[in-house]
């Protein structure tokens, strides 16, 4: 297969691996032989490769056919894929370690309040004490919605922005990049162009704080896992990657 260009170009990064910090051990590195840390594509004639890498460590994978984008919106974006799957930050902007029960509380919360994403877990240890009450008087100061749950010693938020689904993104755009990925994968993983439309369309009237109880981590069909990631702010291509992989063995 031709390749149109196969060398890395760097799309998007952790703002955390902006600084130096301790020893690097990672094998994905620049041509300087420093360590890759951010987001990587590689362009090929008939496909891509995305590469969620920190500190030099390949966390994710995403291949998928080339396509031109018809959808974007500033919810759904490649920085909200950091944060899933327990990509967990090292280290803070000022270069010190997190603790082991510091999660990405903060950057979730700001990325919400913010329009960056559409709705995001948060969890705290029972001995989080003041560091949860000021969580919570923010939360409750904001115009998001959540929903809270308990499990041993950690409790859970869910929280979402406000609005319908219709008016939050533009499911036209949506349903053409996916056809569009199917054309170029050459599957049927997500069956007609006109069931698909036709699941998005049904979407368009729910409000995205009626998904606070959506387990999001259990998708039972392929339309499951299309909504799962809208409602998390991740790329359609990724979610496609991980459909056509599932359902297709990777093969493009």
């Amino acid at each position: 297969m031709t390749r149109v260009r196969s060398f890395y170009i760097k799309i998007s990064r952790d703002p955390d691996l902006a600084i130096p910090y301790p020893p690097r051990k990672g094998g994905s590195r620049e041509k300087t032989g420093c360590p890759r840390n951010g987001i990587y594509l590689q362009s090929f004639q008939k496909f891509e490769i995305k590469r969620y890498i920190r500190n030099g460590i390949i966390l994710g994978v995403f291949r998928y056919p080339r396509f031109s984008r018809t959808f974007s919106s500033p919810m759904v974006n490649d920085y909200n894929q950091n944060l899933a799957g327990g990509w967990y930050w090292q280290y803070r902007e000022d270069g010190s370690l997190r603790g082991s029960r510091e999660y990405n509380n903060e950057i979730i919360f700001e990325r919400l309040v913010a329009g960056r994403k559409p709705l995001g877990g948060l969890r705290f240890w029972d001995d989080a004490g003041e560091k949860k009450e000021k969580f919570l008087q923010r939360l409750l100061d904001s115009d998001l919605r959540y929903t809270r749950a308990r499990e041993q010693q950690e409790e859970f938020f869910t929280v979402s922005r406000r609005g319908r689904l219709g008016d939050l993104f533009n499911f036209d755009g949506i349903a053409k990049d996916y056809a569009e990925l199917e054309r170029g994968a050459g599957c049927c993983i997500l069956g007609s162009h006109a069931n698909l439309e036709r699941f998005l369309n049904s979407l368009a009237s729910e409000s995205l704080e009626s998904y606070l109880g959506f387990d999001h981590l259990h998708p039972k069909s392929s339309f499951d896992f299309i909504l799962t990631g809208l409602i998390l702010g991740y790329p359609l291509e990724n979610t496609y990657a991980i459909l056509l992989k599932e359902h297709a063995g990777g093969r493009l």
